[in-house]
């Protein structure tokens, strides 16, 4: 039998500095279970703390370009003994905030603050007089902008905080850009990367390595550590996989970056890896790399995607994240809104719910790339058995699960799971703003945890939501956030300018509605962006449907994605781009209601053809339910006692205080007794046969009659969930 070569993953830098990226950590856990010895690493999270730390800015400082200070930067470098002796006690508390250190920097005494605190304002607004320890978070995050800010102008161009090299990778339609900066001679940065990726190759000793390229942000670090690879270790094995290269490189045919990677992996990189790392410890296997391209006889050859029936598929295998430095993390605050924080503040432990999106039919996405395409749930108990293992192995029971859009009846599936074992988590996640999302599915969710969803409301015009196959209409977003909200769980939404056809009423059509949805409190937090068409995209491959023309043919010899067009009708979306974010910056602090919505924008645009009170009219009341055969009927963990009588009743003992409920003396009887049945679990479940069996013998009437009782309809209000 043939030794199985040990590998080594990596995630170079850029990527929140939060918390893990789960991609090395999936790997590891599945190539373990095929029987390898895998070691992964984080580089950016210690490329960080060795730049951000006494040492590394002493470095920073001697080795800055002082020709290329402008007024802010200089200033930064003028105090440059005060940032050095800051950055080690910031760090600490970024990495485990306390009180004590968050006193002295909300002082406004110590720390230097330069260009980026001059939007610092309302902050007695934003965060209150108990939020100490945010305000502190926030100051410091400032504080490490302004330094990435002087790191980018005098050393390193391509360095920010949370990505790298981000705008060179954007827009790569040839590899020369990226060759370019590999030529140069490298600068502090990218020293630092090679040092401490050569530390963890000398620790590891690996026969394999892996780059997870999940993003743009990531590309250029992860070359830099390939180049020093086939040069210090040309006999080990390197793979590049993730996000950027399964969506830019797929039409790859510039051979140049060969010189660097052995193989470049697309899409689920499971299978993929493990087929790889077959024929390498056996040249003579029948096996063959699967869904990847490889250099052979200097000529660009891409095997197709093989799936045999021993390969074990993707997501039944808890990920691995043993090994990540968790204690090295950093709590950061850019904005004060608490929905969007979420994703740079706080650790989360990333998971998948379903591989591919259950819709997968929206205009301007990629629908025609297997990861979004090819839709495959996991097992709620799975799921949730994956959650328990990753608590052990962190000690960390937050979740952000990372769907493209997560199905509503897994949520339904795995929250019932959660409350059933008594798994105290807290998570959030994508979804679609659907009808099957209903007021006791969210309650039902919030008892499970979730504090939080992101969605995507885009255009907010039902004509051009219809257009794209959305799925979705304003009414129906608008009624979906209500429910969420009512039950505690933040909403944030994405929303999308410029797409095809997009008039300028519509524009301003679509801020209205954003502005009542504020207003109204049903969404706490959103993020306007410029349309871009991609070429996976049904708008790229149905151009004339959308009133475009495509520039730029044919494609690129290296990265394939974003891609340029012309609107047939001329439109000027470029208008809207300040005035959009403005008002969305103003509207998510709670202000702004009232202002005329042209004076947010620098040229007047059209006034709105929707009423002030459009969304306030689509919110319906609450409607009490009967279910239908398919769904379940649940009661929180409430104690309950029966008092017999002429008034019987039952006495619910919620969190919130004790209701007592009136109710027919067979009905509270029967109910207590079957609460008493279910005891021992975590949530009360029933299903409506079972529930009705209780009941109905006892009911002269057919059950739709028995739904529609008024103590039925009381106990649904006191907290019965129907989902």
């Amino acid at each position: 039998m043939k030794r199985k070569p040990p590998i080594a993953l990596f995630t170079p830098p850029l990527l929140q500095l939060n918390t893990p990226y789960p991609a090395t950590a999936v790997l590891k856990g599945y190539l373990q279970n095929a029987g390898y010895e895998v070691y992964h690493a984080d580089l950016g999270i210690e490329l960080i703390h060795c730049i951000f730390s006494k040492q590394g800015l002493t470095s920073v400082f001697s080795e800055a370009n002082l020709s290329k200070c402008d007024e802010h930067t200089s200033k930064i470098y003028k105090f440059r003994h005060s940032y050095i002796q800051c950055i080690d006690p910031v760090i600490r508390f970024l990495e485990n905030p306390e009180t004590a250190a968050a006193t002295r920097i909300i002082n406004r005494n110590w720390l230097p603050e330069g260009k980026s605190f001059e939007s610092l304002e309302d902050t007695e607004f934003d965060y209150g007089p108990l939020g100490i320890t945010d305000f502190a978070k926030h100051l410091s995050t400032l504080f490490l902008t302004d330094l990435a800010n002087f790191i980018r102008k005098t050393i390193d161009p391509g360095f920010e905080f949370i990505r790298y090299a981000s705008k060179i990778s954007t827009h790569l339609p040839s590899f020369d850009p990226a060759l370019k900066i590999l030529d140069q001679t490298p600068n502090l940065i990218q020293r630092e990367l090679i040092r401490i990726f050569e530390n963890h190759i000398q620790k590891a000793k690996p026969e394999v390595v892996g780059f997870t390229i999940p993003f743009p942000g990531n590309l250029m670090g992860g070359l830099w550590c390939a180049k020093h690879l086939k040069a210090n270790h040309p006999k080990i094995v390197s793979i590049m996989g993730g996000g950027y290269p399964t969506t830019e490189l797929r039409q790859l045919s510039d051979k140049r970056i060969f010189d660097f990677i052995d193989y470049i992996v697309l899409d689920e990189g499971e299978q993929s890896l493990v087929k790889i790392l077959k024929t390498i410890e056996n040249p003579q296997t029948d096996e063959k790399p699967s869904n990847c391209f490889q250099l052979i006889q200097d000529e660009i050859v891409f095997h197709p995607l093989v799936v045999t029936d021993t390969d074990i598929p993707p997501g039944k295998i808890s990920p691995d994240f043993s090994g990540l430095p968790f204690d090295k993390y950093l709590s950061l605050i850019e904005f004060s809104n608490p929905m969007h924080r979420l994703w740079s503040d706080g650790r989360w432990n990333k998971l998948t719910l379903a591989r591919g999106c259950y819709w997968a039919n929206c205009a301007f996405c990629g629908t025609s790339l297997s990861y979004i395409r090819d839709y495959r749930p996991v097992d709620a108990c799975v799921m949730v058995d994956q959650m328990e293992e990753i608590i052990r192995q962190t000690g960390n029971h937050s979740f952000h699960f990372t769907d493209e859009a997560a199905p509503p009846a897994l949520l339904r599936e795995i929250s019932i799971e959660i409350l059933k074992r008594k798994l105290h988590v807290i998570w959030w996640t994508n979804i679609r703003f659907e009808k099957s999302f209903t007021r006791d599915l969210c309650r039902l969710m919030s008892m499970a945890g979730c504090i939080a969803v992101s969605g995507g409301i885009e255009t907010a015009s039902d004509r051009l939501l219809k257009k794209m196959k959305k799925g979705v209409n304003i009414e129906q977003a608008a009624n979906v956030c209500h429910h969420f909200t009512q039950t505690g769980i933040m909403v944030h939404a994405y929303l999308m300018y410029g797409f095809p056809g997009q008039t300028g009423r519509e524009t301003i059509d679509a801020l209205e509605v954003v502005r009542q949805f504020f207003e109204l409190g049903i969404l706490q937090s959103g993020f306007w962006h410029r349309f871009a068409l991609t070429i996976h995209s049904p708008v790229y491959s149905n151009p004339d449907s959308f009133g475009i023309t495509l520039n730029d043919k044919p494609l690129h010899p290296f990265a394939n994605n974003e891609w340029k067009y012309t609107e047939k009708e001329a439109r000027h979306h470029e208008h809207f781009d300040d005035g959009l974010r403005t008002a969305q910056y103003n509207y998510m602090k709670g202000v702004g209601f009232e202002q005329a919505l042209n004076t947010w924008f620098r040229q007047s645009p059209p006034k709105t053809s929707h009423p002030p009170t459009l969304v306030k009219q689509f919110i319906k009341p609450v409607e009490f339910i009967k279910p239908t055969k398919h769904q379940k009927v649940l009661w929180p963990l409430y104690d309950v006692e029966y008092r017999d009588g002429k008034k019987s009743a039952l006495i619910i003992h919620k969190p919130s205080g004790v209701i007592e409920l009136l109710c027919p003396e067979h009905f509270g009887l029967s109910f207590f007794n079957l609460l008493k049945q279910h005891e021992n679990e975590g949530i009360y479940c029933f299903s409506l046969e079972e529930f009705e069996k209780a009941f109905l013998t006892e009911y002269e009437g057919t059950a739709f009659m028995y739904w529609e009782t008024p103590w039925m309809l009381n106990l649904q209000h006191t907290g019965l969930i129907i989902v």
